[in-house]
This record gives structure tokens, sequence and C-alpha cells, in this order.
């Protein structure tokens, strides 16, 4: 954490030299002044008192400044449409950055410069959880041929956060606690307009219904 110093009145967080290396990795890594603030406590407003007071971190600044803007120079507003499609797909977010061979860390970083690229990523992570709710509602009503539920659960649950996956023990022993009896897998898919579908799963295989 810095230490506190006064400037010009004010008391701002102390400068050290060794920021401008800091500084450099979290741009080289396609990160911002953001998580630069964040990484060693200060606002933004610091950052900017350091980079009036000190030309070595201003100049330092400027570097960086420019090799985002390199870096946004990359970017295409057919992008916009194009994650879209991808993620319509059932395909992520990381992944599209090799359909248009750039790295990860870009496409991360135009979320964070980029409000229309940030827009159309969110509408495409809607768009990604509607594909694998279909495939699960087809595969749960026996229309998918070898579908396994318990893999497109983990799937799932890797994929979206409002996906929720519970866990039930039904049989109890002589002292009325439970035994646990390999858990049993309720798969739960969000309404959306249509009745919800679940399954009970136990050990990975279809209950019998005979």
């Amino acid at each position: 954490m810095c230490s506190i110093k006064r400037y010009k009145g004010y008391l701002v967080a102390e400068y050290k030299p060794e920021y401008i290396e800091i500084l450099k990795s979290h741009f080289e890594d396609g990160f911002g002044l953001d998580t630069f603030a964040a990484e060693i406590d200060v606002g933004r407003d610091i950052i900017t008192t350091w980079s009036m007071k000190h030309k070595d971190f201003r100049d330092a600044l400027r570097e960086c400044m420019s090799s985002t803007i390199s870096r946004q120079s990359k970017f295409k507003h057919e992008y916009i449409q194009k994650v879209q499609d991808h993620m319509q797909q059932g395909k992520s977010f990381a992944s599209f950055a090799a359909i248009i061979k750039v790295d990860k860390h870009t496409i991360e970083n135009w979320c964070e410069t980029i409000p229309e690229f940030e827009e159309a990523v969110r509408i495409g992570e809607s768009l990604n959880l509607e594909k694998w709710e279909h495939i699960g509602i087809l595969g749960t009503c026996g229309k998918i041929k070898g579908f396994s539920a318990v893999a497109w659960s983990k799937n799932m649950e890797s994929r979206h956060k409002s996906f929720e996956q519970k866990t039930k023990h039904e049989i109890t022993g002589k002292d009325g606690t439970e035994i646990p009896i390999g858990p049993q897998v309720q798969i739960y898919i969000p309404d959306n307009g249509r009745d919800g579908y679940a399954k009970e799963l136990q050990n990975g295989e279809k209950k019998s219904e005979d």
C-alpha cells in the first residue's frame, strides 16, 4: 500500500519509481489504468497527480497509452456482430480471440474501452445461455442421441453463473442421519417462458421409470 505525503497542500499517495515497471506490465498484459490503480491501491486522481509531477512517470504513461491505441486499432466494427454470432453458436467469448487472431487480453481490453463491444459481449452471453438451454431441453426430452446430462450440467456450471445444481440425499440411517448414496443431481433449466424441465440422475445414469 502507498504511503501518504503532502503535495501542493493536499495529502496524496507517495510516488515510487518502481511503479513505472508495474504500469508497463499491466499495459503489456492488455490491461489499463484501472487495474494498475487497483494493484497499487490508489485512485485515478492520484495517477493524474503523479503524471503532472513526475516526468519519468508521465513519459511511461504516454508510451503505455500509445500502445493501447495501437491495440485498439486492430478493432473492427464488424466484430460487434461477429462476437454475438460466435457466442450464439455455443462457443465462448475467450475463443473468439482465436477466430480473429488476437490474444485474449486484447478482446478483454476492448470490453473495457469500447462500450459497443462490451454490450455485444453481454448480448452474446445471453444468446450463449439460450443455445445451451435449448440443447439441455432437447437432451432431457430424449431428442439427442447419446446426450449426457452430467456432461451438459458441468458445461453449464463452467459457462453460466445463473445455472444451479443441487445435490440431494434421501436415505437416513437408524439414528436419523443422512446416508450418502452417491450424488443425485437435479438439473434446473430456467423457465424463460417455457415450462421447466428437470431430470434426476443417479451415478450419471438416467433412473428407470418402469
